[in-house]
């Protein structure tokens, strides 16, 4: 019994150890081979935790730390004490979410991280909590970005394959899909769902299109009227 009493008073002593504070101005940056890593004034790498204060004394920041590298849920607060950020490392890489705050206390944004890269879908959110964007994330590379109207319906929708846009959408605030595009042409539409102009693409470049009027009728779009259309589109 003594013996286990002990054993646990240890454990207890080591822990303490372990989880020391340190004042930021009792820190400095040893950084080792591109990875961020935190020492001790004599050049001793931190286990522990580094807290960074407000001129008020309140919290503004703390990092928790193993052999110099960050490990554990660092995190940020507001002035007013609200928590700001919170981010999820392990030795020294981000691994799995980190989250955003605004400082009324709602969620700002929140992405999950593997090996230091985003994976998965990253949510972004109004002040008063409308979702207005996602972006979803495959091996660090963004492949599908939504965004969204006031009364959540879609507005934007692209999709990318090695961080190039492949197809993209754009809709009314009403739902009705207002335009699409790919490699080989987009299309526009009046909100009624009516076509209003088509414009066919051949390595990259316009090289027809035709106009319709809300009667329906065809004009076709003359050379300088394609060049003008163009020039703030991007084809990959």
């Amino acid at each position: 019994m003594k013996k286990i009493i002990f054993t646990l008073f240890i454990l207890i002593i080591s822990f303490t150890a372990i989880a020391k504070e340190y004042n930021e101005n009792e820190t400095k940056d040893c950084s080792k081979n591109s990875v961020l890593m935190f020492c001790d004034l004599n050049g001793n790498t931190i286990t522990g935790f580094i807290k960074k204060y407000y001129k008020n004394s309140n919290l503004k920041g703390e990092i928790p730390l193993k052999d110099g590298k960050i490990d554990g849920i660092g995190k940020l607060y507001y002035e007013n004490g609200n928590l700001e950020k919170e981010m999820n490392y392990k030795n020294g890489k981000r691994e799995g979410s980190t989250k955003t705050y605004y400082e009324n206390g709602n969620l700002e944004q929140e992405i999950n991280y593997k090996d230091d890269k985003p994976e998965g879908l990253l949510k972004m959110y109004s002040e008063n909590g409308n979702l207005e964007q996602e972006i979803n994330y495959k091996d660090g590379k963004m492949n599908l970005n939504k965004e969204y109207f006031d009364n959540g319906n879609l507005k934007v929708e692209i999709n990318y394959k090695d961080d190039k846009i492949t197809s993209s959408k754009m809709y009314f605030e009403g739902g009705s899909l207002r335009l699409e595009m790919n490699h080989e042409g987009l299309k526009t539409y009046y909100w009624n769902g009516d076509l209003e102009q088509e414009v066919y693409f051949k390595d990259g470049k316009a090289i027809s299109g035709y106009m319709y009027d809300v009667s329906g009728k065809k004009i076709e779009m003359t050379n300088a009227h394609l060049h003008n259309m163009m020039k703030n589109i991007k084809i990959n």
